[in-house]
């Protein structure tokens, strides 16, 4: 499916050379947050559609692909505080989810693509960097069909 990018965005991408950038929004909600965790790779804070995304470096390594398992994609935040490691402690029960935004430097309140959203799983961290796969529900792994219909479950038909 073909994505409706800007035209400006379209004409910085294509460029030789550019004074803009394509910047990743990330959120992170959970009901167990204070508030939604917000970062971006811009290389400093941004505020878009009026909450701010605090800088923090991280990487999307992309699954690869693989008729042997599900794809799933690993996102690392580096350069984490002492709150950033608190917020991800207090997550508990249910995943939490991880909403993508690509925006254009020009202006933060457009969003180009997104928001596209993921289960945040398996979660790691250590003094400088938290981890974790974000993936969505492993609807492979799910009972089909539902409902059996036995002796016990509706002796009605039988």
């Amino acid at each position: 499916m073909a994505r409706a990018l800007s035209t400006s965005l379209k004409r910085e991408m294509m460029a030789a050379q550019s004074g803009t950038a394509a910047v990743l929004l990330i959120t992170i909600t959970h009901a167990s947050l204070a508030a939604p965790i917000r970062v971006c790779n811009a290389g400093q804070t941004v505020t878009s559609r009026g909450d701010e995304f605090l800088h923090f470096p991280f990487d999307i390594t992309l699954p690869r692909a693989s008729d042997e398992a599900p794809p799933s994609v690993r996102l690392n935040i580096c350069g984490v505080d002492r709150e950033f490691i608190q917020a991800v402690r207090s997550i508990e029960g249910d995943r939490a989810r991880v909403a993508l935004e690509l925006v254009h430097s020009e202006d933060f309140d457009v969003v180009e693509i997104g928001p596209i959203e993921f289960d945040l799983i398996d979660v790691t961290y250590d003094a400088l960097v938290v981890s974790g796969t974000i993936g969505h529900e492993p609807i492979l792994n799910e009972t089909f069909p539902k409902d059996i219909f036995g002796p016990t479950t509706t002796p009605g038909i039988f």
